[in-house]
């Protein structure tokens, strides 16, 4: 029996789609470590609204009205979704000759790892361009700035005054930065500092920092404060997407930060083409990452 387009797509698609679907879940992600995932808004983009709260409460004399306050709204963040697709052409020479199928379903495997990697450089790339101008937060500032607005005016700092490189001595100071921040009206937060983001270039510098008893690479015999504090008590999380050979970024628990919103799931299918008699198998899916709230992260890209 000649084997038309039809009958081959009903045969061969959910050998493709096996063989996708086994590489792609196998695959561990690096970028979940640090993003939240949530399903995305059923719109062409995910918009959120970032609000400030109310000042300190005032002592109100005896007898005395009690005074009044309003909240407000600091920015508003919106993320256009974007679909990101790729496929691959099955010849119709290579229909005839079924044999040549494994081709394809290796073809199918090479598809996986494609969206795969896509979706790490994608999340990777909101923290190569922490300082990128082009790439600009809901308040107007990049990622890493000593720039960023309070809802009351002035200015809030997550970088280092001088940029240093990955030491000791520059994470006791971004941990001390973090324990002073404030919300945008000026009150106190009790920001957490929970992991440290690496390059794999300071993965083993990073290691070395915080989980050495004693000052890391010094005849001192202080103890190594970090460590003996849990200010920083996980294991650093290298991220091998990250271009940034001598940036690292100490990720806080401030709520609305790394977020990932997926607005559809990985799609499969094959169609054929009949101008040329092939079958092309395809894959794609929709979604959108940044940040919200730039207090999730403290940094510097080194010097």
């Amino acid at each position: 029996m000649e084997m038309n387009s039809t009958l081959f797509a009903d045969l061969v698609e959910p050998i493709l789609s096996k063989k996708f679907d086994g590489l792609y879940n196998s695959m561990k992600p690096e970028w979940s470590q640090i993003f939240t995932q949530e399903e995305g808004m059923k719109a062409r983009f995910q918009e959120t609204t970032l609000m400030f709260g109310f000042g300190l409460a005032r002592e109100k004399p005896e007898g005395t009205t009690i005074e009044s306050d309003q909240a407000g709204i600091s920015y508003r963040v919106r993320m256009v979704f974007a679909t990101y697709a790729l496929s691959f052409a099955i010849t119709e020479e290579m229909m005839e000759d079924s044999r040549d199928i494994d081709i394809a379903s290796t073809c199918s495997q090479y598809l996986a790892k494609s969206m795969f990697e896509t979706r790490e450089i994608v999340h990777a790339d909101v923290l190569n361009r922490s300082e990128d101008a082009s790439y600009l937060l809901g308040d107007g500032q990049t990622l890493l700035s000593a720039s960023h607005p309070l809802g009351i005016g002035g200015t809030w700092s997550n970088k280092l005054a001088s940029p240093a490189d990955l030491s000791e001595a520059s994470l006791e100071d971004l941990l001390t930065m973090l324990s002073k921040a404030v919300d945008d009206r000026g009150n106190k937060i009790p920001l957490a500092a929970e992991d440290l983001i690496v390059p794999p270039d300071l993965w083993f510098d990073s290691i070395r920092i915080l989980r050495s008893t004693l000052q890391a690479g010094t005849a001192n015999n202080d103890p190594n404060a970090i460590r003996s504090t849990s200010a920083l008590p996980n294991t650093p999380i290298k991220i091998t997407r990250l271009t940034e050979e001598s940036g690292y970024w100490i990720k806080t628990n401030s709520p609305n930060g790394l977020m990932s919103y997926r607005r559809r799931g990985i799609k499969k299918g094959m169609e054929g083409d009949f101008s040329t008699g092939n079958m092309r198998y395809k894959s794609s899916e929709r979604y959108t990452c940044g940040v919200e709230n730039p207090r999730c992260l403290w940094g510097s890209l080194g010097i």
